[in-house]
């Protein structure tokens, strides 16, 4: 580790690393402090991070590192979303990609935007070319998305809202609510949904929920004996998240696999 000094005169440790784990984001103050949100483009040549701001300001910005040129690249927030930053990123098979955003601030910031946005951001022109509100009441955060084997966007809103976005209207077709099974769990980086190929699962405080993604109809409820506080992912037939300090993992049933 070394002490940088170059943001204002506030020390700043960072990560000299070489080789692998490489360290690409040192540039992405004061724009990204706290990411969010990671995603690679559907032609895998690029990768997004969105987040919050460094200390008491408002507003995030988003990083691009192109992984072919090795190059990397940072958008103020003054060039995307005012005083809004990007939480949930989906990459569609077509390369189209949309977001969620979060009225949240930097740490000890003030929240100045009123409602956060839904956008469609542009890769190769690196813009914003569509935005709005998707629900008539205020929402703070879109948490989650997930692209669905129909190439519609499954997404989480303020922790208990799902709902089932389609990129060809811009119109959310479903939404219901998940508040009866205490909500998704919430983290930094959230993962509040796990994939198994086409299966959908959402993490939530006490127990996993396998979920329709066409009718959003809850079809299974596995209970968990422990906590879940963070999210995780799966690995054959047995999915992982984290429990406070553990590691915890619950077989999924092999009949459901690929959706049968």
């Amino acid at each position: 580790w070394t002490l940088d000094a170059k943001f204002d005169g506030i020390p700043r440790f960072i990560v000299e690393a070489k080789g692998n784990p490489r360290y690409i984001l040192d540039n992405a103050a004061p724009h990204v402090i706290r990411p969010h949100v990671l995603k690679i483009s559907a032609d895998g040549k690029t990768l997004l991070m969105g987040g919050t701001p460094e200390y008491g300001s408002t507003g995030g910005g988003m990083l691009l590192w192109e992984r072919d040129k090795d190059k990397t690249e940072v958008i103020p927030n003054a060039k995307l979303l005012k005083d809004l930053s990007i939480y949930s990123l989906a990459a569609l098979p077509d390369g189209r990609i949309f977001g969620g955003t979060s009225v949240a601030a930097g740490t000890g910031g003030e929240v100045k935007a009123p409602n956060a946005l839904f956008f469609e951001f542009d890769l190769p022109s690196r813009r914003i070319v569509w935005t709005e509100p998707l629900f008539p009441e205020k929402v703070g955060t879109y948490h989650d998305l997930t692209v669905t084997a129909a190439g519609k966007i499954l997404g989480i809103a303020d922790l208990d809202k799902l709902f089932l976005f389609d990129p060809a209207t811009k119109k959310v077709e479903k939404s219901v609510s998940i508040k009866q099974y205490g909500g998704a769990i919430w983290q930094q980086g959230p993962r509040m949904f796990v994939r198994r190929g086409d299966e959908v699962y959402i993490l939530t405080p006490s127990a996993i929920l396998k979920i329709n993604p066409e009718t959003l109809a809850v079809e299974r409820e596995i209970k968990s004996p422990v906590p879940v506080s963070t999210g995780g992912d799966v690995l054959g037939d047995r999915l992982y998240f984290g429990s406070h300090t553990h590691l915890v993992s619950c077989p999924l049933p092999a009949a459901e696999k690929n959706g049968k």
